[in-house]
């Protein structure tokens, strides 16, 4: 009987599971048509319909997931889903709703005060989901996340 060597060859393959807030997360409008939303790591800027805005983010030490501009800002605590009242740059965020989605992991709705005052779906595993300008009491509609993943999202959250 004759021994063959037959060589093996190992991969390495890397899979980023990072969160997707490190690269671009996209909104679009709904019910109706209307400019295009993205936070864009990759070029420090918040995009509305084909114009971009300088942006700044929090970095990973800071105690808050952040993103502010000109024409954007929203910053939740990285350990938020303790707390239900938060200060960031002048604007006070408060949970007005604690809700799971489709057996998600718990996500906050936020509101921002000032005017108008801002309303946020962040989600501690998928991100920010979805936000919109509080115009009137009973609103429908808003930038929904066009992904899984969102800015803010957690390690975990993959996108696929």
């Amino acid at each position: 009987m004759q021994v063959k060597t037959i060589p093996i060859i190992f991969f390495t393959w890397t899979i980023t599971t990072c969160c997707f807030a490190e690269q671009i997360a996209e909104y679009i409008r709904i019910p109706s048509k209307g400019p295009g939303f993205a936070i864009d790591r990759t070029t420090n800027s918040v995009i509305v319909g084909d114009v971009g805005y300088d942006a700044k983010f929090c970095d990973a030490e800071n105690e808050f997931h952040c993103v502010v501009s000109k024409v954007f800002e929203f910053a939740v605590p990285r350990n938020s889903i303790l707390q239900n009242k938060w200060e960031f740059n002048g604007s006070i965020y408060k949970v007005i709703q604690r809700i799971r989605l489709r057996g998600e992991r718990p996500a906050l709705v936020i509101e921002k005060n000032g005017s108008p005052k801002i309303w946020y779906l962040w989600s501690t595993h998928r991100g920010l989901m979805m936000f919109d300008i509080k115009t009137r009491e009973k609103q429908a509609g808003g930038l929904l996340l066009d992904g899984v993943c969102g800015f803010a999202a957690s390690n975990g959250c993959i996108e696929n």
